[in-house]
């Protein structure tokens, strides 16, 4: 009787083991976990155009576009060739280096 009963008690711990537990179904710290983040993005977005918008010169402004940032990238879209050569031209020159003042790892033209 006593093995029986051992037995019983191997099987009850079997199936408490192998029940998975039930999933919460509270969304509100997935949610708190990505207003922190998209936050985050935004004020390190707005550092980055900042930076543009105090180190770029006139000329360069007034025909690029910012694009977006992420992770460090600062993408600008040139309006010409011409455009982007200058600006090519103005970030090897050191204007890269003002830039990482925003928070800019990169920037990528397009």
């Amino acid at each position: 009787m006593a093995a029986m009963s051992d037995r019983m008690a191997s099987l009850q711990d079997l199936r408490r083991w192998r029940v998975r537990p039930e999933r919460g179904t509270d969304l509100a710290a997935e949610i708190a976990s990505q207003v922190r983040q998209l936050g985050a993005r935004q004020r390190q977005g707005g550092r980055a155009c900042a930076a543009w918008e105090a180190a770029a010169p006139a000329v360069l402004r007034a025909s690029c576009e910012v694009k977006g940032t992420g992770s460090g990238v600062l993408t600008v879209r040139a309006g010409s060739a011409g455009v982007r050569f200058q600006l090519d031209r103005w970030l090897k020159g050191g204007g890269e280096a003002l830039l990482r003042s925003g928070g800019v790892t990169r920037v990528k033209l397009v």
